[in-house]
């Protein structure tokens, strides 16, 4: 593939760099040269996106690619045609970029280009061309996210986390034991480097990434990612520091490790760290107010309940139902008039009386007991129209407590179903009292009994 002199000259630019960037930067600055050049030759084009492509991808290690892949596009979206748009889209790709990627991963010497090259070839040449690649790319992409990492070319932690898990996975996708050993131990080495209380992403790695393949770890690999937990967990529930408390960082590190202790049957661990975490909230939540204190609180006593701490959950109740009392105070109440003529009232509640006492019984039965196909009807609308309240979480108090909760739309349809017919019951119940008086005055039922 022949590469223009305008792209060769951005691509240089980044290739003789040695501070971090972001792989996108590429992209974008190749956009920004493309701009003055007018038209381009079908050539011209291929090489532009061969090169543009390649640094827009975006990565993903569950392989939730629309292709199968762990390189996924940045965008997706729908047309008004239905169709679906992708960009980029390796549909708009071949062979001769496959082979333009397998040259430039083996010349270039920028190890944040080279690894996004080589991976390239070795995830995405089945799906563009349908061949299966060289083994070779991965072992290039592994050594070179090594070296980006080691050389603290990444614009953020969390980047440098990720080239370590894909340098990961990539070796034991390859069966590469002496790959996956060096990976190993650099990313103790990083996480000695990184580690900071405060952001838990650059430290949960070394478990999240490492545990689940712990068969693969010596004992005393294994052993030192629990001690790093625990360090942390100690760190970042004492309050007496305050630059490193965090609860939420607390409840990351007791969960990971509650998972190990599950795993070994030490029901007592999986109770002390539980329970570590729970305090750490107990202690910010004295400052707080009452309705985040209660938000806080609601968790750490489900999960004291599920773990078998009854004592502590009990008195964590009695600390979010005392903070819970004045919970009126954080609330501002939105009323919302509805104006209702009383002839159109009468008329509404006279249609549902009729002669005899069965029929306007059954009317009123039908038209009080409320549909869950409109409820569901509303609730899809809902989301299409005010998608961001339908993200939020309801939870519904009483007396300063929690009494139900329901997640998103989307995440808990039964639960927001369930609410919205509540809802729905609740406003019509003036109506269902007012045409209950009608009938008793037009119709004087009595009780009967045998």
């Amino acid at each position: 593939m022949r590469v223009p002199d305008w792209i060769r000259a951005v691509l240089a630019d980044y290739e003789s760099r040695t501070t971090s960037f972001n792989e996108v930067q590429i992209a974008d600055s190749l956009s920004m040269a493309r701009q003055s050049q007018g038209d381009l030759s079908d050539e011209d084009w291929a090489a532009f996106l061969a090169e543009s492509t390649a640094f827009l991808f975006l990565e993903s290690r569950r392989r939730e690619s629309v292709w199968g892949t762990s390189f996924a596009p940045m965008i997706t979206a729908t047309r008004t045609d239905s169709s679906e748009l992708r960009s980029p889209d390796i549909k708009d790709l071949n062979a001769e970029t496959v082979k333009h990627w397998e040259e430039r991963a083996r010349s270039v010497a920028n190890p944040v280009m080279k690894a996004r090259y080589a991976d390239l070839v070795w995830d995405l040449s089945a799906a563009i061309g349908g061949e299966k690649p060289s083994a070779d790319y991965a072992r290039i992409a592994i050594d070179s996210y090594l070296e980006a990492a080691d050389k603290r070319f990444y614009t953020i932690e969390i980047k440098g986390v990720h080239w370590l898990q894909r340098a990961f996975d990539l070796s034991l996708s390859i069966r590469d034991k002496d790959r996956r050993g060096r990976v190993v131990d650099f990313m103790f080495a990083f996480y000695d480097r990184i580690a900071s209380p405060r952001r838990i992403g650059t430290w949960a790695f070394l478990f999240d990434t490492l545990y689940p393949k712990r068969d693969l770890l010596t004992p005393e690999q294994q052993e030192r990612i629990i001690e790093k937990l625990e360090t942390m967990l100690k760190t970042t529930s004492d309050r007496s520091v305050p630059e490193h408390f965090d609860p939420f960082g607390a409840k990351a590190a007791a969960e990971r490790l509650a998972q190990h202790y599950e795993r070994a049957q030490k029901k007592e661990e999986v109770q002390r760290v539980i329970r570590i975490y729970g305090q750490a909230f107990e202690e910010i939540s004295k400052d707080a107010g009452p309705m985040l204190a209660t938000a806080w609180l609601q968790p750490v006593i489900e999960r004291f309940q599920q773990v078998g701490l009854k004592a502590d959950a009990e008195r964590f109740q009695n600390l979010s139902a005392q903070k819970g009392k004045t919970i009126g105070d954080d609330m501002k109440q939105v009323a919302v008039s509805v104006e209702l003529k009383q002839d159109e009232f009468e008329a509404a509640i006279n249609s549902l009386m009729d002669d005899d006492l069965r029929s306007s019984l059954l009317r009123i039965a039908a038209y009080f007991v409320h549909s869950v196909d409109d409820a569901r009807a509303f609730l899809e609308r809902a989301r299409r129209e005010t998608p961001l309240l339908s993200l939020i979480p309801i939870v519904r108090m009483e007396d300063g407590r929690p009494s139900a909760t329901a997640g998103s739309v989307e995440d808990d349809r039964e639960g927001r179903l369930h609410m919205q017919l509540a809802e729905t019951i609740l406003f019509y119940q003036p109506f269902l009292g007012a045409a209950l008086a009608r009938l008793k005055q037009r119709h004087n039922p009595t009780v009967m009994t045998s």
